[in-house]
This record gives structure tokens, C-alpha cells and sequence, in this order.
């Protein structure tokens, strides 16, 4: 059971919160699979999550926007830790429960809530992620989103194409 609860306040990134979208990675095998997320956090709430003990660390951005952590609840864990199987809570912005046909799955760069129990273990602080509360929500775009850049496709099975965009090569 947990000692404690934390509410980590973020910016989503790789929301797999369902049985069908569930992470079932090789490490995740013995327990048909994890529900997880990545949340993007301040300097602030970063410490605070150490300070709770949590062994997880928090891995910077690239762009110095904050620290990432990944929580996870294990699928299946047997029928002595039933009460901390599947899906996690999912709440909408005004407390009710997400609806997922309605609402959609969750897309990179949403914001809220990632509710976390924190727990004694033989080996130390443990984490379960418990619930989600989504504030400010991106739909999740299954064809990737990205950059709007236009790509110069070229025709390279003529000489002068090819010449010409060798002689751009700096070596």
C-alpha cells in the first residue's frame, strides 16, 4: 500500500493508459504489459519528487524545458495486488471520469496532473502511477503531427540533378 501520494503537475509525452495501447515492451512481458507516461516537469516539482524519496530520476530536456519521468503500472501483477492492476484513473479537467471515445487518447504536449503512490519496498522507495488528471488536452494524432516543413523531393535519376546537389557537398 502506499505511504504516500504525489500530484505531479506537467507536460505529457507518450500516454499509454489503456489495455489496447499499453506498453508490452520485452521488460513489461511477465506482467502482459505496463500502462504508462511521460511527464515533463520544473526544476521545483523535480526536487520535490526526490525529496519524497522516488529513485527515479528525472532526465533534462534537450531544450532546457525541464526534467522527464516515466511512471508506469504494471498490467498484471497476480491476484494479490489486484487493486493495482490496468488502467489507471483518467480524469477530464472538471474532475469527471475521461471518456475515451468522446475525448480521445491523450497527445504529446498535453498538461495536468500525474497522480503517483509512493511505496516501502525491500529495495527502497517504489512507484506505481495511480491516476491521471488532464488539464489542457492535445488530441493524440496517430499520424505523427510534426513539422509542417515542405520537402524538396528531387528527381536523382537524371545527371543534372545529381551534379548539381553534389557540388553543395562541403567535402
Amino acid at each position: 500500500m502506499a505511504t504516500t501520494t504525489l500530484e505531479i503537475p506537467g507536460v505529457f509525452h507518450w500516454a499509454k493508459l489503456t489495455e489496447a495501447d499499453r506498453d508490452q515492451a520485452d521488460w513489461h512481458k511477465d506482467h502482459d504489459g505496463a500502462t504508462t507516461i511521460s511527464v515533463v516537469v520544473d526544476g521545483t516539482t523535480s526536487q520535490e519528487i526526490t525529496d519524497a524519496g522516488v529513485r527515479l530520476l528525472g532526465k533534462p530536456e534537450e531544450d532546457g524545458s525541464g526534467f522527464r519521468y516515466t511512471f508506469k503500472r504494471k498490467w498484471d501483477q497476480g491476484p494479490n495486488m489486484a487493486w493495482a492492476n490496468g488502467e489507471p484513473a483518467v480524469f477530464s479537467p472538471d474532475g469527471s471520469r475521461w471518456d475515451w471515445e468522446k475525448d480521445g487518447l491523450i497527445g504529446n504536449g498535453s498538461k495536468g496532473i500525474v497522480f503517483v503512490d509512493v511505496y516501502d519496498t525491500k529495495i527502497g522507495i517504489g512507484t506505481r502511477l495511480k491516476a491521471v488528471q488532464v488539464i489542457d488536452h492535445l488530441k493524440f494524432d496517430k499520424n505523427g503531427g510534426g513539422s509542417e516543413t515542405p520537402l524538396n523531393i528531387k528527381n536523382y535519376t537524371t545527371e543534372a540533378d545529381v551534379d548539381s546537389d553534389l557540388e553543395d557537398i562541403p567535402f
